[in-house]
């Protein structure tokens, strides 16, 4: 999950097409797979058709990193 500077949530999965810059421009971040956040923080299901979002340092304040359980969702 992403926690926006605007106090949005984005949550998504991290798969082998996402990616994250180190240099020279870190921060950088592209996740692939998006899906939508409950209200209580939980990975409800992913966003069918979305192309994923490019996030700059500056659209967001930390991220929220899960190991991914077996049911194929995220907590």
């Amino acid at each position: 999950m992403v926690n926006m500077k605007d106090g949005d949530i984005i949550g998504g999965r991290f798969t082998k097409n996402s990616y994250a810059s180190a240099y020279p421009n870190p921060g950088h971040i592209y996740i692939e797979e998006l899906w939508d956040v409950s209200k209580d923080k939980t990975f409800d299901a992913p966003i069918v058709g979305s192309p994923g979002v490019i996030l700059r340092p500056d659209d967001y304040d930390y991220l929220w990193v899960y190991k991914e359980q077996s049911s194929g969702q995220t907590k």
